[in-house]
């Protein structure tokens, strides 16, 4: 019911051998023997490594650390919720814009630098946040350090891994995912026990230096762009010869992936329709991350109590990344994305009955196994889909969806909140958009390639 497959574009192609060994750009100088000189441990899982750290230092600006000082910075100056929430709306939606020039510019140049501006500001705008005495330095600072985190790291942690990968990209893209796991499992609660023993100013301040001292040291040494910057093809294949502008490839089948252009993918239907549906996903849950240790809290539990689900939530959503990525590589991801949606959806009407540690726990497990899926799959999907040369551009192109449902969860719910008093409405608004999530994953249907030559 929602259409047949698109069927056009074209799909790389390799080229045949040549006897004689090419000297390529960048000075290499490789024949078709060369590969027996390939290293042992191909450089893609190096990229992988510095994922993982990066992802988890990102996590001390995502939703889940803004929603630990959602209750004691308000308190503190008088502020309401929704006052304190549109500083991350309006940093969102800015970080959307930024993206647009940011996916181009990594594209063309690797993600390095643009995530070292990236890291450098999130760091800095936590120990900004440390010295605030109005709301509008707050605002200043907040903004900033969302629109950077945003525009610049979410970007460059969605394309990159997917770069270096086609025929393990879903383990890849799994193993990555880790890092974000990890953080959001351990910085809240961080910042939690830092608040408690300390006060707010003080784990910001902290958070500022941890950003700074774990992340820039191995993005600057490490990271690089793509696999045939260093004479490789993704998942470890030598790059043998370039000719007019093609690789070929020692095993040309196991890597040809359609490669589309950002003007030919905004062509197409499944491009919209997997950006409603990411996007559908992405704002329940990073909203309900937001929301979720204020919500507790005012159900009457202790706040440690609190982020401990979300810290249990996040470390299930570990698990859940790994698994998914496994099997990524053997099935349809939209048809997980879909039931991954579904399933999401049904789990934020259970949570309005859930009054008691145990159950919550429980929930936490369940839905965070889930969430972490839906976000190995989202990483995976677009690449999937319109192949790899590109994607920095193509994310950058969703981030305003992104930008504008995160926006609209956390601070509609905010608002929802200040005027009901309750996020009853809140939670069967997000089952409801996780409806619709699923109904557009599953009309989302691959474009089919044509044969006509292809880009490096």
């Amino acid at each position: 019911m929602c259409g047949p497959p698109s069927s056009t574009l074209h799909v790389e192609t390799p080229v045949r051998h040549t006897a004689q060994p090419l000297l390529l750009r960048d000075g290499l100088n490789l024949s078709p023997n060369h590969e027996q000189n390939a290293p042992r441990i191909y450089y893609g899982w190096v990229i992988v490594g510095v994922v993982v750290v990066s992802g988890v230092v990102a996590a001390a600006g995502t939703l889940a650390v803004n929603g630990v000082f959602l209750k004691p910075i308000p308190e503190e100056f008088g502020w309401s919720r929704a006052t304190y929430s549109g500083a991350t709306g309006i940093g969102t939606l800015i970080g959307a814009l930024l993206a647009l020039a940011a996916g181009p510019l990594i594209d063309r140049w690797g993600p390095r630098w643009p995530m070292v501006v990236g890291f450098l500001v999130v760091g800095g705008t936590f120990m900004g946040l440390a010295s605030v005495t109005d709301l509008g330095e707050f605002y200043a600072y907040q903004v900033t350090g969302r629109a950077a985190h945003m525009g610049l790291l979410s970007v460059g942690l969605m394309s990159t891994i997917p770069k270096w990968f086609v025929a393990a990209r879903g383990r890849a893209v799994a193993v990555g995912s880790v890092g974000s796991g990890i953080g959001i499992l351990g910085f809240p609660l961080f910042a939690q026990i830092m608040i408690t023993a300390f006060d707010w100013r003080f784990a910001a301040t902290v958070l500022g230096w941890l950003v700074w001292g774990l992340a820039l040291p191995p993005i600057v040494l490490f990271l690089r762009r793509k696999p045939e910057d260093m004479g490789m093809l993704p998942d470890g294949k030598l790059l043998q010869v370039l000719v007019s502008g093609r690789a070929s490839s020692p095993t040309g089948g196991a890597h040809r992936e359609t490669s589309f252009g950002l003007t030919q993918v905004l062509r197409h239907p499944s491009f919209y329709l997997l950006a409603l549906a990411t996007t559908s996903g992405f704002m329940a849950f990073t909203a309900t991350f937001f929301h979720m240790v204020p919500y507790l809290t005012d159900k009457g539990f202790e706040p440690v109590a609190a982020v401990t689900v979300v810290a249990v939530w996040s470390g299930s959503a570990t698990v859940g990344t790994l698994v998914t990525g496994f099997y990524l590589d053997r099935y349809d991801s939209r048809l997980m994305l879909a039931w991954q949606l579904g399933l999401a959806g049904g789990a934020y009407l259970i949570l309005l009955g859930l009054n008691s540690i145990l159950t919550l726990l429980i929930w936490a497990v369940a839905y965070g196994f889930i969430q972490g899926g839906m976000v190995t799959t989202q990483l995976v999907i677009f690449a999937n889909y319109y192949g790899r040369h590109h994607l920095g551009s193509i994310r950058g192109v969703t981030m305003p969806a992104f930008a504008l449902g995160n926006a609209v969860g956390a601070t509609g719910s905010a608002l929802v909140f200040d005027i009901t008093g309750s996020y009853l409405s809140v939670f069967w608004a997000f089952a409801g958009v996780s409806v619709i999530g699923t109904v557009a994953a599953l009309c989302a249907r691959k474009p089919l390639p044509v044969e006509t030559g292809g880009e490096v």
